[in-house]
């Protein structure tokens, strides 16, 4: 365990944290995931997530948690169903500090082993290598057309029983 991750706070976010997620989650795209995405990639992905309503969905149907560090939200997490893993962004500026693995690990807890028998996510190619030491396996490469724009992802899963 490293000395960050005893700072990190792990708590159910909410309606009244969808402000300070979704720039999180942008900042994110824009600065973590531009090695593997071009500009208009990018651009396109972020026009997908800076969608209040989303948020709100999303915050409203999943089991959706923050990490924290002194106050400020520094990643955040979904689960939709106990089967599907959604949302996983950390804060650009916290990248490799254990965050993404903390968030994981709690909603792996809150999975009820009698709904599902397996774990799916839809990853970018950023975070594959999180998602490949976690145990999950590609099952196909997505590519989403958004208008015009290309953009690839991996649906994985993991046999959780």
């Amino acid at each position: 365990m490293n000395a960050v991750s005893t700072l990190i706070s792990v708590r159910k976010a909410g309606v009244a944290d969808i402000s300070e997620m979704k720039k999180m989650a942008i900042d994110s795209i824009a600065h973590v995931c531009k090695n593997e995405y071009n500009t208009e990639q990018i651009e396109t992905w972020i026009s997908l997530v800076d969608n209040v309503e989303l948020w709100r969905r999303r915050i409203h149907n999943q089991y959706f948690i923050a990490a924290e560090i002194g106050g400020e939200i520094v990643g955040l997490a979904s689960i939709r169903n106990s089967n599907y893993l959604d949302f996983l962004y950390v804060h650009k500026n916290y990248q490799r500090l254990g965050i993404a693995s903390k968030l994981y690990a709690e909603l792996v807890k809150s999975i009820d082993p009698s709904c599902s028998s397996k774990l799916e996510a839809d990853v970018s190619k950023t975070a594959l290598s999180f998602f490949l030491r976690k145990g999950f396996r590609v099952t196909v490469e997505n590519r989403h057309s958004f208008s015009g724009v290309e953009i690839i992802n991996y649906r994985m899963i993991l046999n959780i029983k």
